[in-house]
């Protein structure tokens, strides 16, 4: 396969697989769900405009998919592209993994050199590899959804004398880190990109396995997204490239000198998401999935104030921790039944949700939140904090470089 078709057929993966996820998520994007929208910047549409652009991203995204010339697919590219932003702009949670992803791809075939795509398309791949596992590479115990895995890894294999060992389990869990992040540095060697390809779609095929309907039982967009990353890898990498690869040149011939522009955009593709490391970037557009990195507020209602919250809201409130009068609100089960996508990991975007969701509570309404953040440059140590008022909440919300509140689209 010649570089060329590789890269016409990415893109033609890259926008079916966007029309496959706006259709499973497609009340986030038309705005018919009960769950808050937050801006990302000060402007909104009305909702009808909202919803002919979402129309036209699902259209786009499908003509991308269909396109037989280069022209065509360049136009749909292009359509896509605006309204894939401007609906971010018009509500931040819409910044799924997978629709940045698609959006860089997108770019490149724009903005890059024919020459140089797949180069661009084939390290914006490998970065998500290699930023997802150094976000969850930590010294200390693991948690989260990388022990979770792990554990159900064990349980599909049928290991026997479960739970493991705390060392044992700890090795494990480190290890599927380092893989990860080994295939993804693989990938960009010439010498070792076999090897890493196969490595790759067998890590997606187990995490199918795992976070499917006979293990932890995730939303189908999340095997969805590991399924375009399996077909991504495969098209990409795999097999001989016929004519020169822009990424090692052909064999026997000097490497043409890397244009500054490419230069730049390689650098873009790695040095923004490792960014979000330290704080800079957001955690979601850093590659930071399955990670434990990310910023966590949770909202807890006084039992006797409960009553007051939207009826939407109801079957995810939590009961009162033993010795506690406080019930805690499930918003990420609110975001995946409401919009069929998990909530933005963001603490601007948990702010304005939780701002949004106690607006509707009687002023003297008793609550608190929890917040956990992790530490810079030492994200694997976080910083613990509560508030209980609203002036608190506000006053910490006017820190964030994107402000904004939330669109109340909730019922009483």
């Amino acid at each position: 396969m010649d570089s060329n078709t590789r890269v016409k057929s990415a893109i033609r993966l890259a926008g079916g697989f966007e029309a496959i996820l706006i259709i499973v998520t497609w009340p986030l994007w038309c705005g018919s769900s009960a769950f808050p929208e937050v801006p990302l910047l000060p402007f909104s549409f009305p909702v009808n405009v909202s919803r002919l652009m979402a129309v036209g991203l699902l259209l786009s995204s499908l003509s991308m998919a269909m396109a037989r010339t280069v022209r065509w697919q360049r136009t749909s590219v292009l359509a896509a592209i605006c309204f894939g932003i401007l609906l971010v702009a018009q509500n931040q949670h819409r910044l799924q993994a997978w629709h940045w992803l698609f959006l860089i791809g997108s770019s490149v075939l724009l903005i890059a050199p024919a020459g140089q795509q797949l180069r661009l398309l084939r390290n914006s791949l490998a970065a998500v590899y290699v930023c997802s596992a150094l976000s969850r590479m930590t010294p200390g115990p693991v948690t989260g959804m990388t022990s979770a895995i792990v554990y159900q890894m064990l349980a599909v294999l049928n290991v026997r004398g479960l739970p493991p060992d705390h060392s044992v389990m700890l090795f494990l869990c480190h290890s599927m880190t380092v893989a990860e992040l080994l295939i993804g540095l693989a990938l960009l060697a010439q010498a070792s990109r076999r090897i890493a390809t196969i490595a790759a779609v067998l890590l997606h095929i187990v995490l199918m396995i795992v976070l499917g309907p006979f293990g932890l039982n995730h939303h189908s967009g999340v095997l969805l997204w590991n399924a375009s990353l399996l077909c991504s890898v495969v098209v990409l990498f795999a097999g001989r490239t016929q004519s020169a690869d822009p990424l090692t040149g052909s064999a026997g011939m000097p490497q043409q000198k890397t244009p500054k522009r490419v230069m730049c955009l390689l650098a873009a593709l790695w040095l923004f998401p490792i960014s979000g490391l330290f704080g800079l970037a957001d955690n979601w557009p850093s590659w930071q999935l399955y990670s434990s990195r990310p910023e966590s507020w949770v909202l807890y209602v006084h039992q006797d104030s409960v009553q007051g919250l939207p009826r939407e809201l109801a079957p995810h409130i939590a009961s009162p921790a033993p010795l506690s009068d406080y019930c805690a609100i499930k918003l990420d089960r609110w975001s995946l039944n409401e919009t069929g996508s998990p909530m933005y990991p963001e603490d601007r975007f948990q702010a304005a949700v939780i701002e949004s969701v106690l607006n509707s509570l009687p002023p003297d309404a008793i609550f608190r939140i929890v917040i956990s953040s992790p530490k810079s440059p030492f994200w694997w140590l976080r910083d613990e904090r509560q508030i209980d008022n609203m002036n608190e909440l506000r006053s910490l919300q006017q820190q964030f470089f994107f402000s904004a509140s939330a669109a109340n689209t909730m019922s009483r």
